[in-house]
């Protein structure tokens, strides 16, 4: 258990045999000294997320890379579980960790699932997001939205500067446009220069509206690749569930239809989706 300083209040024999320390050597001490600073970073972020979370039962499950005292590297599993009942305990970790099989099953099932130049999830996961979304949404009765992004002039950028420089731009726009969504939506590089955003729980049009235009705001910022400073263009085209497509397959074709209208009027704007633009 810790508390709000990030200090290790309490531990079983496992927790000391996986990290290598002895006891007198965790007691009191920040958990910090477990992890890089990437990693605990990390992990403090999932920790706040789990303890601010408006849920009395609320558990999270993250996998990052912890040190033992002395230096290796090993995988790990820790389960997050909020405290409601002891105030000197901010939270939780059940430790696990990862044999070396399970890792590589872990990094297959990564490499099914997510893009490896951008490192957001891949067609594949956003269908499964989206189906499960979708279902949700109908029992809920809620609306969500389909963003289909398509970046303006990519193949110019590629042609003149080269793959390397269109590899670049695309790693770094979907930097930007993950920064614009909230945690529970999601982002995929659906294609060479094509992403799509899933937006769950619209209260309103406007909701999206107010996305793409904090999306369109960030690219008012160059990119600096190979000395020339790039101020990226894209043309987005948006689909609501239910009113636009009762499937996701509906709701991307109907968001790549509205996003082909935003380049057929000028480009580097974002077009809602219109019964007439699929006839």
């Amino acid at each position: 258990m810790i508390n709000d300083d990030y200090c290790i209040n309490s531990f079983n024999m496992y927790f000391i045999k996986i990290f290598g320390y002895k006891q007198n050597n965790l007691l009191s001490k920040s958990i910090d000294i477990l992890f890089n600073t990437d990693e605990y970073k990390c992990l403090q972020k999932n920790i706040m997320n789990c303890v601010n979370y408006n849920n009395e039962s609320t558990i999270h499950k993250i996998k990052l890379n912890g040190f033992r005292k002395d230096n290796v590297i090993i995988p790990l599993e820790i389960t997050l579980i909020k405290n409601n009942e002891n105030q000197n305990h901010m939270c939780t970790l059940i430790v696990r960790e990862i044999s070396e099989f399970q890792q590589t099953v872990d990094d297959l099932e990564y490499l099914a699932y997510y893009d490896q130049l951008t490192k957001v999830p891949n067609r594949t996961l956003f269908r499964d997001r989206a189906e499960t979304a979708i279902r949700r949404a109908l029992r809920e009765d809620e609306k969500l939205a389909v963003v289909y992004i398509d970046i303006d002039e990519f193949k110019t950028i590629n042609d003149k500067m080269g793959h390397e420089a269109g590899d670049r731009l695309l790693g770094d726009l979907s930097r930007r446009f993950k920064k614009c969504i909230r945690e529970s939506d999601t982002l995929s590089r659906v294609g060479g220069d094509e992403f799509a955003i899933l937006i769950l729980k619209i209260a309103c049009i406007e909701d999206v509206s107010i996305l793409v235009e904090r999306i369109h705001k960030s690219n008012q910022i160059p990119i600096k690749i190979n000395d020339h400073n790039i101020i990226p263009k894209i043309s987005l085209g948006i689909s609501i569930f239910p009113q636009d497509g009762a499937t996701i397959d509906e709701l991307l074709k109907n968001a790549d239809a509205a996003m082909y209208s935003a380049k057929n009027n000028g480009k580097n704007q974002y077009v809602f989706y219109k019964p007439h633009m699929t006839k």
